[in-house]
């Protein structure tokens, strides 16, 4: 969803899936989106990354991170101009 409400859709969809959930999403203080997804198979990490990318297209406004179950990042995602300690 966007800062609207409206669900937004990946314009460049892979495999035909252009609408994509975080696993846990927020929105800090100073009103910037933090979604979080954990990898939920590690041994398609391919799917994981492509997950993640089409989450960015989809709302390039949010911070996104991508994480193991484990704790470990995998990858983050912070727009420009939004600080992130």
């Amino acid at each position: 969803m966007n800062a609207a409400g409206q669900r937004v859709y990946d314009q460049n969809p892979v495999r035909g899936i252009r609408f994509r959930k975080p696993d846990a999403s927020s929105v800090r203080p100073d009103g910037v989106r933090h979604n979080t997804n954990y990898v939920s198979n590690s041994r398609d990490m391919k799917r994981e990354l492509e997950a993640f990318d089409s989450m960015v297209r989809t709302d390039s406004d949010a911070i996104h991170e991508l994480y193991l179950l484990d704790g470990t990042l995998i990858r983050r995602f912070v727009p420009t101009g939004v600080s992130f300690p």
